[in-house]
């Protein structure tokens, strides 16, 4: 008799609760943006490596301008870049009599585009420091100047950034230049960056959440 009072006392506290928890005001699993920002500049360090016979790194300086509640992006890019000889063309110059000529080096590159951020997150490190992160779909059009040659590019690619406070962050870039130009030696690149950028906002609305 005792055995069946308990497991009529667990099916009436299992239905209480059950109704208690439906009643509850639900909690939102996604949560507005906090780090809310209308513009940052960025200061970036790129590697191009692709190539048999160089490959390249760069430097460039980046301009954002978020729209429509920070879904969408449009960035303005442009970076001085400089070879890093590989030893099979110091061999061919050395070696067989090449000329440097002879060899692509991209001096400048250049793109603008737009962006669409699909995801928003905030995540927990050691259950105190809390970063704030955005990942961006890019699709851009530029150009990219070698020695002899330039040529217009079809950029596509995706970034990650981070932000840490709502000011400074950094962002993991990861590219793919379709050149147009169809040329001995040209060579789409893919492209590795990362930048360190600065945010801000034209109101007083970074902390704030989007309503």
């Amino acid at each position: 008799m005792k055995k069946i009072l308990h497991i009529i006392f667990i099916l009436i506290s299992v239905k209480t609760l059950a109704v208690d928890v439906y009643n509850t005001k639900e909690i939102p699993l996604v949560s507005s943006p906090v780090y809310i920002f209308d513009h940052e500049l960025g200061v970036r360090l790129d590697y191009f490596p692709i190539g048999a016979f160089n490959k390249h790194v760069g430097i460039s300086g980046e301009y954002t301008q978020y729209i429509k509640d920070q879904d969408f992006s449009w960035t303005v890019l442009a970076g001085k870049s400089f070879e890093i000889e590989s030893s099979l063309k110091t061999k061919l110059i050395e070696s067989y009599g090449a000329n440097t000529n002879d060899f692509l080096i991209l001096n400048y590159y250049a793109k603008a585009g737009f962006s669409y951020v699909p995801f928003y997150t905030k995540n927990i490190f050691f259950n105190s420091l809390q970063i704030h992160s955005k990942t961006f779909v890019n699709l851009d059009l530029g150009f990219a100047d070698y020695t002899y040659k330039t040529t217009p590019f079809v950029a596509t690619g995706f970034s990650q950034a981070y932000y840490q406070s709502p000011q400074m962050g950094y962002k993991f870039n990861f590219e793919y230049y379709f050149h147009t130009t169809r040329e001995k030696y040209l060579l789409n690149q893919f492209v590795i960056g990362l930048s360190m950028i600065y945010s801000w906002s034209d109101e007083n609305s970074i902390g704030q959440e989007i309503e």
